[in-house]
């Protein structure tokens, strides 16, 4: 193998390893890359709860926590769902909070309302399916700075 070939053939391998780390860092910062799930079976009058931890939440950043209903086909429900503050809340002013069932919004508002008593509240019909699956979407705007570095929530939402 001559000089030039090697040469050649280190720059590639060094160009391909950085382009990897690029793109591996890229997906790991950029999309909605934490998923917390969670399953409950509906029945009669019924609580559950859920842990939610949002730290480390950046600028431009957001989690996505599902929650998967199950029932009889058929069945209805009004499923409420309450946040209660646990420990950290500094973080609660600059995260929004959109809430999903069957991939249509039913609520949003910032986190800081849902802890300080807003409640959210919608009907789920099974009508041919023994599933309908809510999602929960913490964002937070690029356009938030410095006063949310380290800032953590911790809280439950009960169902």
């Amino acid at each position: 193998m001559s000089k030039r070939t090697s040469y050649i053939f280190i720059l590639s391998f060094v160009a391909v390893t950085i382009l990897g780390i690029v793109v591996g860092a890229w997906l790991f910062v950029g999309q909605e890359k934490y998923v917390n799930e969670k399953t409950i079976a509906l029945g009669e009058e019924r609580h559950d709860e859920m842990d939610v931890n949002l730290s480390g939440l950046c600028p431009g950043m957001s989690r996505l926590y599902e929650i998967n209903l199950r029932a009889n086909s058929g069945d209805g429900f009004k499923i409420t769902m309450a946040f209660e503050r646990a420990e950290a809340d500094s973080l609660a002013q600059f995260v929004d909070v959109e809430v999903r069932a069957c991939g249509e919004t039913v609520d949003s508002a910032k986190l800081s309302e849902y802890l300080d008593g807003k409640q959210i509240s919608f009907p789920v019909k099974f009508d041919g399916v023994s599933e309908i699956n809510v999602e929960i979407v913490y964002s937070m705007g690029r356009d938030v700075g410095d006063e949310a570095q380290n800032a953590e929530a911790d809280f439950k939402i009960v169902i």
